[in-house]
């Protein structure tokens, strides 16, 4: 891939930090749904970009990655953003790359209120 060359897609609605595990009764482990379900969001904006078709051919490097996340928030309460960062990488699991421990530079901000509202856009790039 060239250098400077960086695949880009944003994901609509209130970003949510990754949760912790949750165990049952039973000793059953599970990831709780909000995280489940903003993972999936995640996950299909980045094929609705056309990522995996990138990453299978077109050019992006098997690694490594930089990845740039501005996390658009409404008001002063927020999420962890390393929380929020954690499941960004987990959603783009498979997709973008086949592990997260490919991302060696990672950059989150979070920035104020676009003229779109809460959201989250994130852009993948060759490390340098």
């Amino acid at each position: 891939m060239p250098t400077g060359k960086a695949l880009e897609f944003c994901v609509a609605g209130r970003p949510v930090g990754k949760e912790r595990p949750r165990v049952t009764k039973f000793g059953t482990t599970y990831t709780p749904k909000r995280t489940v379900r903003f993972e999936a969001q995640v996950r299909q904006a980045a094929l609705l970009a056309k990522i995996r078709k990138l990453r299978d051919g077109v050019g992006m490097p098997k690694s490594p990655y930089k990845v740039e996340i501005r996390i658009m928030w409404q008001d002063k309460r927020h999420p962890d953003i390393d929380n929020v960062a954690k499941a960004i990488l987990d959603g783009m699991n498979k997709v973008a790359y086949d592990d997260d421990a490919e991302v060696t530079q990672l950059d989150v901000a979070v920035l104020g209120t676009d003229k779109h509202g809460a959201g989250v856009g994130v852009r993948i790039m060759e490390a340098s």
